[in-house]
């Protein structure tokens, strides 16, 4: 029963993604699947489903994601991000790491459709001194520096909930991996180019200047998290009202402006991926399902460690996209013991994140290299060469561990 189970979640899984039905749907979908195959008594049903949709840990997830989008959605359309991005230019002497640094400060924020945005600023820097696939690389490879995990985006605040840590915490784990990630960039991208006309030192001044006013609510933010985490739980979502309103302030926002801030950034997708995760755990555990698959794998004597990294790794190579995944495999994978060790997680997470830099799924690939009129395929060994020395520093760890 287990094992026809799932696989027939998982083709179900495939067939509603093929088919753009938000990830949310299709957790509900497999709650209910899970509850007529395990003919799961009504009463328990109906305490999944509440649990799932109304408990506090819910409810919390829900608040953060938006509070962020509102901050998001702040610094970017009043124009922060684009002059942090210009005084990055003037400050970077060296272009090599100027068009690196670009798409990686951009990915500070999860801002959709990041990838694409920060292909004409690679362009403009890099010229015709380098290939059309070093360009797409750098984009694509650094624009993803932070492996997804930067503590604003909501994939990374959903595994901090699901395996009850700090969103701060989990990043902190994750920088050894960050730093791997870009060291082996770099490496991948070693070429000579010129360097930029010098700027004067008022000009210098001034892009400092603007840097630090665009860098500051994300920095505030994650100082006023780090200074309250010890004195409350609610810590992210105190330091990110606090944020809204030095933005709101800051910007002279009006009333009737917020309210389309409030209308772009709740979105709606997140709030159903959020809802449909934390009701399928629910159904998960209550139905047996999970205790029934742990049995069968231990029967089999495969190391937890092994389905840390291949589970999550195949989720995205199939989704491409973090949340999902996360949505998808850590309700599983916390039978198995990835909240009992936050570096298992770890593990888990940057598996997962690797699969969805290796495929083709991923937008944010197919639109870098048809930027830089070069074939997806070629992007895509490159990156996987690369992405093979990041999960074997994973598998290091797993050792160790």
């Amino acid at each position: 029963m287990t094992y026809f189970a799932i696989i027939l979640i998982i083709l179900l899984n495939i067939y509603l993604f093929k088919k753009n039905i938000n990830v949310g749907i299709i957790m509900l979908i497999n709650a209910l699947f899970i509850a007529v195959l395990t003919k799961m008594p009504v009463n328990l049903i109906y305490k999944s489903i509440y649990v799932g949709a109304f408990s506090e840990k819910t409810i919390d997830l829900l608040f953060s994601l938006v509070a962020i989008m509102i901050i998001e959605n702040m610094m970017r359309t009043s124009g922060m991000i684009s002059k942090m991005v210009e005084s990055l230019k003037i400050l970077i002497n060296n272009k090599l790491f100027s068009a690196i640094a670009l798409p990686a400060t951009l990915g500070l924020l999860p801002s959709p459709g990041g990838a694409r945005f920060s292909c004409p600023m690679v362009e403009e820097v890099t010229g015709d001194e380098i290939s059309g696939l070093n360009k797409a690389y750098i984009n694509y490879w650094f624009r993803h520096m932070w492996l997804d995990g930067f503590v604003l985006y909501p994939g990374v605040i959903l595994a901090a909930k699901l395996i009850d840590v700090s969103v701060i915490s989990l990043f902190f784990h994750l920088i050894v991996f960050i730093i791997i990630y870009a060291l082996v960039g770099v490496f991948m991208v070693r070429e000579k180019m010129t360097s930029h006309v010098e700027h004067s030192k008022s000009e210098k001044k001034i892009a400092i200047i603007e840097f630090l006013i665009g860098i500051f609510p994300v920095a505030f933010m994650i100082i006023t998290y780090i200074a309250l985490l010890n004195y409350t739980k609610y810590a992210l979502n105190i330091s990110a009202i606090m944020t809204i309103l030095i933005l709101v302030l800051y910007k002279r926002i009006s009333m009737e402006r917020f309210k389309e801030v409030l209308k772009e950034a709740f979105n709606g997708k997140y709030i159903v991926i959020i809802l449909g995760v934390m009701i399928f755990k629910e159904f998960l555990t209550n139905s047996g399902l999970v205790a029934e698959f742990s049995k069968a794998v231990t029967e089999y004597n495969i190391p937890k460690e092994v389905l840390f990294v291949i589970i999550p790794l195949i989720s995205n190579f199939f989704f491409g996209v973090t949340v999902t995944f996360v949505s998808l495999t850590f309700p599983i994978l916390i039978s198995f013991g990835v909240d009992q060790n936050i570096w298992y997680a770890v593990a888990a997470f940057v598996s997962g994140f690797i699969g969805g830099m290796i495929t083709p799924v991923h937008l944010c690939s197919v639109m870098t290299a048809e930027y830089f009129g070069i074939k997806v395929d070629k992007l895509l060994i490159k990156i996987a060469a690369s992405a093979a020395f990041v999960l074997a520093g994973v598998i290091g760890l797993l050792i160790i561990l």
